[in-house]
């Protein structure tokens, strides 16, 4: 029996029930066997029937209506209809109901609403019939009551699934036409389903044909024969085919030129039921850009081959004056000559070579490539040279908190003959890839002497009398190894993101490889990720004669502590704490100090009064030192004064530019007194001899004649206490404590300005506030905040990055404060 069937049967004998209990009520009626048994019928029915007498009082109930409404037959027995309605009772729906009952009329699915088991509405309904006797006398009602809750709730959940169904179609339409892209949808049979309106605007030329139910074949021949697609024309019917079997494909991405210029890149994915959806996105402007960037890059690879050209003509032009004056001031250096002049002339051939090296740098690939490159043979000490190197790399450490190890194991050996510019060249591309990929730890440049079967085991090709092995260590990030077969190729570098990060032009180590080859000798890299990179270098170097190691030592001797005469000093420095500290340095030398606080400030300075050097604080408000140097050149008598840059940029690409800009030398912050010393005893005595002809690259730490021996790995403290305290002794309590007691409100005044930049999206600011913060920082030793704010610095075009170091760099700070007013309380003991 099916469903319905069942529903039918059951309705049958409901009626038959009704009609049995209406018979009994019938004069003279009387109950019998069959009335007994179509009440056992009614008690099976999902319904329940009732009985009411002629006062409308409820005579009967079957038992299924407890099931339905929770309250026993008995409670609904001698009840009226009114009694049981409650409140309800005073409605107008009632009113009418209970008029239908004292008229005896017969009603049929009265419905209404009541609270049943459990707290939840229930919605009921009821029919009756009123009964009369042969003589028309009413003797009552007889009733079937009805649970409407389900159909109820069923039909208002298909009602909310209805709204939601259309408010989910209306958002997706909606959404649909948001898009900045053409979106359209084909069905199985490959008929247009819908397309959004940038879709017809896209297509503009067939627009009116794009109507649901149209092939696509159709709408794509429509296109071709109206010229929409250049590529189509003469060839229609090819193309179309060619189209269509890139529609078909289960998946689909293209690029496609309209007859407007349009560039559209197509990308369609036929789903699980056969349909294909697409969109189609507009790359005018990127396909411009990328033919402009192709334009580019042919002209640039044009002008390479002229600067390539142009480099290996004139690279000996360019060297062979320049060997002369060094030939001749080394000449001249040999003559009998005064300490003065010793001096002068070392600052002349010191000048040259370094001139001669940059010369070097700029011309190397050019030779390199023409196989052009010549190697100096000269006398020069391997213990000196390692030692200059390495303390310009100190400060560098230094600025990353890193510690630079310098192990020289050599014994004996220490002058030979050989090309001192490429060996100080080939260290100095280590070093610098050294400290710049490591972020923590330490670097190590160790040398020694090896035997020749090892220098021949190591593919030295030719083994001269001294072979020696240099290890550049690191403890950086490594290198991955499946980059380390191309480490040495040019313009590669460990992964694609280091230019970005680190900048650099992925030349270094392609040179570093070529020179040691050209040399003779031999490099090998290892390297472990997350553990560090090691380079290990193979030379071999022809032995000097005791004459030239005689010269050699002589050359290098010592300078030591030098007086000058006192000079006019401008400091051009926005950083108060840095202004002070470089004021108790200089007056401390006996000079004469002028303080200004922009590069504005310094231009005007020196229109007014010229002074003897100018300390050239780089990053400024208003004017950097940089615009300011420029504008100071441009005079006369602004192209002979020596102009010192100071700043917290540690790297030799960033000091090029300063240089380049007319700054003499640079010297990185944080700096001591003997540091500063030494840029003033060179710059000083040669004042009136050669004025700015002894530019430099950088002159960081250059005071210090050798490294110290190796210090243990660094542990990361707030503040150098031993550094300060030395610090402390070169200038006067009073100063000292000025400094630290300023020092806390000038740091929370920059940082409020990082936190001002990050809220506004201001990255300059951000930056601005870290750099200043870093100077300030390292200048007074606190070490690790200034290594912070270096890395805040670093980052600051990502303020996502920096949010993210904020709250430790929060903590730093309040430890430095706390530091700096405890070095301040034992000043003042």
């Amino acid at each position: 029996m099916t469903k319905q069937q069942l529903i039918d049967e059951i309705g049958r004998l409901e009626g038959e029930v009704a009609a049995q209990l209406c018979a009994k009520n019938k004069p003279n009626s009387s109950p019998s066997d069959d009335e007994a048994r179509w009440r056992n019928f009614a008690e099976l029915s999902s319904q329940w029937f009732w009985e009411m007498d002629e006062e409308l009082c409820f005579t009967y109930m079957s038992d299924r209506v407890e099931d339905i409404l929770g309250v026993p037959v008995a409670f609904h027995i001698g009840k009226t209809r009114r009694e049981l309605a409650g409140e309800d009772a005073a409605t107008k729906k009632w009113r009418d109901h209970f008029a239908d009952l004292a008229a005896h009329r017969s009603f049929r699915d009265f419905s209404y609403v009541r609270m049943g088991p459990g707290g939840h509405q229930q919605y009921l309904s009821t029919s009756g019939n009123p009964l009369f006797d042969a003589d028309g006398v009413f003797r009552g009602y007889v009733g079937i009551g009805t649970d409407l809750t389900a159909q109820h709730v069923a039909g208002e959940q298909f009602q909310q699934i209805e709204h939601d169904f259309k408010a989910t179609e209306e958002r997706l339409h909606n959404a649909i036409e948001a898009i900045d892209d053409g979106f359209v949808v084909y069905d199985a049979e490959d008929r247009l389903v819908l397309s959004n309106k940038r879709y017809k605007e896209l297509y503009k030329a067939s627009a009116d044909f794009l109507v649901p139910g149209t092939r696509f074949e159709d709408i794509l021949r429509r296109g071709a024969e109206i010229g929409q697609y250049p590529e189509a024309i003469g060839r229609i019917d090819e193309w179309v085919a060619e189209r269509l079997r890139e529609h078909n494909a289960a998946a689909t991405t293209l690029e496609q030129r309209l007859d407007d210029g349009t560039w559209l890149r197509i990308a369609e994915r036929r789903t699980e039921s056969g349909e294909i959806v697409g969109l189609r996105v507009d790359i005018t402007a990127i396909k411009a850009a990328q033919e402009e960037l192709e334009k580019t890059k042919r002209q640039a690879e044009q002008a390479n081959i002229a600067k390539s050209n142009f480099l290996s003509t004139m690279s000996h032009e360019i060297r062979t004056p320049l060997n002369g004056v060094l030939g001749i001031t080394q000449l001249l250096a040999r003559s009998d000559l005064d300490d003065d002049q010793r001096d002068k002339v070392a600052t002349i051939l010191s000048s040259g070579q370094t001139l001669l090296a940059i010369i070097n740098d700029v011309l190397d690939m050019s030779k390199i490539e023409a196989g052009g490159l010549e190697l100096e043979s000269t006398a020069f000490s391997l213990a000196e040279l390692i030692s200059t190197v390495a303390v310009l790399f100190e400060s560098l450490a230094d600025e990353k908190g890193l510690t630079l190890l310098v192990e020289n194991h050599l014994s004996t050996t220490d002058v030979v003959n050989g090309d001192p510019v490429r060996l100080r060249q080939i260290l100095w591309n280590l070093l610098s890839n050294a400290i710049k990929f490591t972020g923590t730890g330490n670097a190590t440049l160790s040398i020694d002497e090896v035997t020749p079967a090892s220098a021949r085991a190591a593919g030295v090709s030719e083994v001269r009398d001294h072979t020696v092995r240099i290890t550049v260590a690191d403890t950086g990030a490594g290198i991955s190894p499946l980059r380390l077969p191309a480490i040495f190729d040019a313009f590669a570098q460990e992964d694609n993101s280091i230019t970005r990060k680190y900048g650099g032009s992925g030349l270094g180590l392609a040179i570093v490889k070529r020179l040691i080859e050209v040399i003779g000798g031999t490099i090998e890299v290892s390297s472990e990720v997350g553990t560090g990179t090691t380079f290990e270098v193979y030379l071999s170097y022809a032995a000097a004669t005791a004459e030239d190691a005689a010269a050699v030592h002589h050359r290098n001797r010592p300078v030591g502590d030098q007086d000058i005469e006192s000079l006019d000093i401008l400091v051009a420095e926005d950083n108060a704490v840095n202004a002070m500290i470089a004021e108790a340095f200089l007056r401390n030398f006996g000079h004469h100090v002028r303080i200004v606080g922009n590069g504005r400030l310094a231009v005007e300075a020196v229109a007014r009064d010229m002074p003897d050097i100018i300390l050239m604080d780089i990053h400024m408000p208003e004017m950097d030192g940089v615009q300011a140097t420029k504008i100071i050149r441009a005079s006369a008598a602004g192209r002979e004064v020596p102009i010192i840059g100071v700043t917290a940029d540690a790297f030799a690409e960033r000091h090029a530019i300063f240089i380049e800009a007319g700054i003499d030398a640079v010297l990185t912050k944080p700096y001591i007194e003997d540091q500063l010393l030494a840029v003033l005893t060179r710059f000083g005595r040669a004042r009136s001899l050669v004025g700015r002809g002894n530019r430099i690259d950088s002159v960081t730490a250059e005071a210090n004649p050798k490294p110290s021996a190796a210090p243990s790995p660094p542990v990361e403290p707030i503040g150098d206490e031993n550094n300060l305290t030395a610090f402390q002794a070169q200038i006067t309590p009073e100063v000292m404590v000025n400094l630290l007691s300023m020092a806390p409100e000038g740091l929370l005044v920059r940082v409020a300005e990082i936190r001002r930049g990050l809220d506004s999206s201001d990255p300059d600011m951000v930056r601005m506030a870290a750099h200043s913060i870093k100077g300030t920082s390292g200048s007074l030793f606190a070490v690790r905040l200034s290594r912070e704010a270096a890395v805040i610095e670093a980052t600051s075009s990502d303020l996502d990055a920096v949010n993210r170091l904020m709250t430790t760099f929060d903590i730093t700070v309040d430890q430095t404060i706390t530091w700096w007013q405890a070095m301040e309380r034992q000043v003042n003991l």
